[in-house]
């Protein structure tokens, strides 16, 4: 599908997980470095592959939503950037509000773990977990999280004339990575000078996007239709002369999504019709 629509896609597995070499730092340096040499790789491969460098975006769903984002701050060759499921502030997602997130600490610690088979997780990562958890905000703690947070990383991002254009989704009931969570990290874009257009779908954690992931259409997701509307996007920022993406269709059920292409825009949530700039802003 992406193939027909004109993309050329190239997708990888970032270290530490599954047959990846090197371990988990839970997207540090090690990681954007190495998904900026997928993007030396695709300079280098543009002719053969009939792709054009000066467009590329990044797209990731969860841990991958989140590197998304940092390397495209990282890195100016990116001029998009999806990320899905993805988080803001690694602080606010293990320790939102003071109150610390153990089951996720847990999830997150288990799938690292060699015996389970996803991943080898440094033996940096949990100390640093568990400091978090425990309110640790010592000046290394603090360095730690701010590299791995997209929201330390706007003025690479959205200033200096970028503006870089950002697609967030996020799913109600995500407890690690939750709503409230994602729409300050979108209000924080916004701020910072991104275009910033935001979806909260159904479900938990990845869910709305796990129909597109196993290859079924988004006619089978309970929510709207996240990967046609992904694609409406990447078609406004990297296409020459389209137009913004077309508003999706008002229906019932959990629908949020904030758009800044010139106009402000409303979406029903539970049937009740909101004002979504409102909402992220907390402006009247």
């Amino acid at each position: 599908e992406w193939a027909a629509a004109g993309y050329v896609v190239l997708m990888y597995v970032a270290r530490g997980w599954w047959e990846s070499e090197g371990e988990v730092t839970a997207a540090g340096p090690l990681e954007v470095d190495d998904a900026r040499r997928v993007l030396d790789t695709v300079e280098t491969r543009a002719a053969d592959w009939h792709a054009d460098p000066s467009r590329i975006a990044t797209a990731g769903v969860s841990y991958g939503g989140g590197l998304a984002v940092l390397t495209a701050a990282a890195d100016s060759r990116v001029t998009a950037a999806v990320s899905l499921s993805g988080w803001g502030n690694i602080n606010r997602a293990l320790a939102g509000q003071g109150a610390p997130n153990l089951f996720w600490y847990e999830v997150l610690k288990l799938s690292g773990s060699p015996w389970v088979g996803m991943g080898r997780l440094s033996k940096s990562v949990s100390p640093h977990f568990r400091a978090i958890l425990a309110g640790n905000r010592s000046e290394e703690v603090v360095g730690w999280c701010r590299t791995r947070s997209p929201e330390a990383h706007l003025q690479d991002l959205c200033g200096g004339g970028r503006a870089t254009p950002v697609l967030l989704s996020n799913n109600a009931e995500d407890r690690l990575f939750a709503p409230d969570a994602a729409l300050l990290y979108r209000q924080a874009l916004h701020g910072a000078g991104c275009r910033v257009e935001t979806m909260i779908h159904e479900g938990i954690h990845a869910m709305a996007e796990l129909p597109g992931m196993l290859g079924f259409s988004d006619a089978v997701a309970t929510s709207s239709p996240l990967w046609s509307r992904v694609l409406a996007f990447l078609d406004a920022n990297l296409k020459p002369g389209a137009a913004p993406p077309p508003p999706p269709p008002a229906r019932s059920g959990v629908l949020v999504q904030a758009g800044e292409w010139g106009a402000r825009t409303s979406r029903r949530l539970n049937k009740t019709s909101i004002d979504t700039c409102s909402l992220c802003t907390g402006t009247s």
